[in-house]
């Protein structure tokens, strides 16, 4: 179970975005607007082959999870400071035991006896606060971690830094080159991400493909398209070997300045030798992810 809630945690840090076309180039940058919030609400499906003494054995989970972007400030530069909070976590997986549901705002699944190590990590996750600032261009130019409640940031999520936090968070900003983008203009983008048990760190190597614009939904949004590489990077020493490949399809709305809509898939193999044995779990993942601003309550 430990070795799923890591997963869950790489599917959470591997929500990304983007979009595209018109011919000649143009400048892509964000532009959220101070005093709005923003809601991002990602949905996931994974597929975990895990090894056993039987035969692998298939778990499905399926995730969604709410958050909110609060934004405080965007400097004469452009840079953009904002909050960031989960609202929600709900998470279904059918396993070998039976099926488990967890549900962070109904508290009989988070107390259910099944369910209780994920109720837990579910509980603490939606106590953290994020505070970033992040150029136009989306790079992200300082993190501060802090809890709803004043309590240790370190002891919310075990096993877990602030930078694994960190790059959890700035997964779901699509980077821009500092250059205009015109349709087929191609650039690589590259992230470290913390596996922890699954082969220390990981590169994701992001190819990206400016497609054009088109219409999302009977809106003009500009598409951007990414194959998505897994590289294992110098300090992967422990004894798990992990190998991936992906694509991404991301749509980002030029006029308001965010991404609109990402879709991703990847796959994901962890072999591991131990005592002189060898075993290899699976992990195929299919999300969606979707950032709105929030209406009003006084209609404005």
């Amino acid at each position: 179970m430990k070795s799923i809630r890591v997963r869950i945690g790489v599917g959470l840090a591997l929500l990304i975005s983007a979009a595209g076309g018109e011919a000649g180039a143009k400048e892509f940058v964000w532009k959220l607007e101070p005093g709005k919030t923003y809601e991002v609400v990602s949905k996931q499906t994974m597929v975990t082959g895990v090894p056993t003494p039987g035969g692998e054995v298939s778990i499905t989970a399926k995730m969604e999870m709410v958050g909110r972007w609060r934004v405080l400030e965007r400097d004469s530069q452009g840079n953009i400071t904002m909050e960031q909070t989960i609202e929600r976590m709900k998470m279904e997986m059918d396993t070998p035991q039976g099926k488990i549901t967890v549900d962070s705002n109904d508290e009989a699944t988070l107390k259910s006896p099944a369910a209780q190590a994920f109720g837990t990590m579910i509980g603490r996750v939606k106590k953290i606060v994020v505070t970033q600032k992040m150029s136009p261009l989306g790079k992200i130019l300082d993190t501060q971690i802090k809890s709803r409640d004043g309590s240790d940031v370190a002891g919310l999520l075990p096993g877990a830094s602030a930078s694994n936090i960190k790059e959890m968070v700035s997964g779901n900003v699509l980077r821009f080159p500092n250059k205009d983008i015109a349709p087929g203009a191609t650039w690589t983008d590259e992230r470290t991400m913390s596996m922890q048990g699954l082969g220390g760190a990981m590169k994701l190597e992001m190819n990206y493909k400016y497609v054009g614009t088109e219409k999302l939904e009977g809106k003009d949004r500009d598409r951007f398209d990414a194959q998505i590489k897994f590289v294992p990077s110098g300090d992967n020493q422990q004894q798990a070997n992990v190998k991936g490949k992906g694509t991404m399809t991301v749509y980002f709305d030029a006029g308001a300045g965010y991404t609109d809509t990402t879709k991703m898939k990847y796959e994901v193999t962890i072999t591991r030798t131990l005592f002189g044995q060898t075993t290899t779990a699976t992990m195929k993942n299919e999300a969606t992810t979707t950032i709105r601003p929030v209406q009003s309550t006084s209609g404005e």
